[in-house]
């Protein structure tokens, strides 16, 4: 019987003869039938969910997250700080597992529905996933690492509509309490670089970790140095800080010291020359204890004299306190002998990494190799 039928007749017939069609009438069995299956679909819908979102619960969902993800045990990483055998390429991600571990976190379904609109969101939550273990793993397995740069991109649009690159999947790691060295040709990527470790340009690709707090000095002392003496200029950055006036005095006068301008901390800064300036600068990031610093050319509007004192303040810096951390751009070879170690870019990419001497040879390398093919 249709239901169209069954309508009509339910109107012409009292109450005891509609529940007697629909208990025992061809009809009311298809319907009922109908409810039925529908009932199981929903049911292996929500069983199957369940089934998938089995696993702990509460305060071992970061450890079940991390272990699926990553593929080692945090804990037992820490213990072995030193070594260095894992690698991002070699995470083996299993973000499947992961959402499925933490699925007790999440609330039950009420519907099918819902159920669709959790695996809609699925890729999403998994690429949050994917950069919160990244940055996490970057930190947690490079405990002696303070700069860490992984595949690094970026690019700017013309006014043309054109994409012109400038770093191309660029990758650097600086190890905690040296000094090292950024060094390249012009237009290699250089300064972009540091300006997005600092955190003044995001990248367009890549995941960045760099300790904190961290201090960019810029390449002219004139766009950092504002205050009308070396000792208030330090100080000038001391003010977002709970100090007292003579725990203030203090770190100024250690961080002139440190790079050898405490006997001109009452000095106009008008009458300083370009190198003292910019060792009033690195003195303003020391003084506000900063673990990493990173120094953009701070040689090149400065006379040979200058030069030496300013790179002479920073190798001093570090000497006398093991936890900073400086990263150096540069393109003077000559600076290598101050540098723990060297990074050396070509076209956008870090094309070579380890210690000074190394770095050195390779680049002395390729200019013969080059000017060899200009004149062949």
């Amino acid at each position: 019987m249709s239901e169209r039928s069954l309508a009509k007749a339910e109107e012409r017939i009292g109450g005891r003869r509609r529940r007697r069609l629909r208990g025992g009438g061809g009809g009311g069995v298809r319907h009922r039938k109908l409810g039925s299956v529908e009932m199981r679909e929903r049911e292996r819908e929500t069983e199957a969910v369940h089934r998938e979102r089995e696993g702990g619960g509460g305060g071992e969902i970061f450890i079940l997250f991390f272990n699926n993800i990553i593929g080692v045990n945090i804990d037992a990483h820490k213990q072995e700080s030193n070594s260095r055998s894992i690698t991002l390429e070699s995470l083996n991600m299993n973000l499947s597992t992961t959402i499925t571990s933490s699925g007790p976190l999440l609330p039950p379904p009420r519907s099918a529905s819902s159920s669709r609109f959790f695996f809609s969101a699925r890729p999403f939550v998994e690429h949050l996933l994917l950069d919160v273990a990244i940055a996490v793993f970057l930190s947690c397995a490079a405990e002696n690492v303070a700069i860490e740069g992984r595949n690094l991109s970026f690019w700017v649009s013309t006014r043309q509509g054109k994409t012109v690159p400038i770093l191309k999947d660029c990758s650097l790691s600086i190890p905690l309490g040296q000094f090292w060295m950024l060094l390249g040709p012009n237009g290699c990527g250089k300064s972009t670089l540091l300006k997005i470790l600092a955190g003044l340009l995001n990248p367009t690709r890549g995941t960045v970790v760099v300790k904190r707090p961290k201090s960019y000095v810029f390449q002219n002392p004139d766009h950092q140095v504002v205050m009308p003496t070396a000792e208030a200029d330090v100080a000038f950055g001391l003010g977002k800080f709970n100090l007292t006036h003579d725990e203030v005095k203090l770190r100024v006068s250690k961080a002139l010291d440190a790079v050898g301008m405490l006997s001109y901390q009452q000095r106009s800064v008008q009458t300083l020359s370009g190198g003292q300036k910019q060792r009033v600068a690195i003195a303003g990031a020391l003084a506000e204890a900063c673990k990493v610093l990173l120094l953009d050319e701070l040689t090149t509007f400065l006379d040979e004299s200058d030069q030496l004192g300013v790179i002479k303040a920073v190798r001093n810096s570090l000497d006398s306190s093991r936890d900073v951390t400086a990263l150096w751009v540069t393109h003077r070879l000559e600076e290598l002998e101050y540098a723990d170690g060297a990074v050396y870019m070509e076209d956008g990419r870090a094309v070579m990494r380890g210690d000074a001497a190394g770095v050195l040879d390779f680049i002395k390398a390729r200019q013969a190799a080059y000017i060899k093919q200009i004149n062949s």
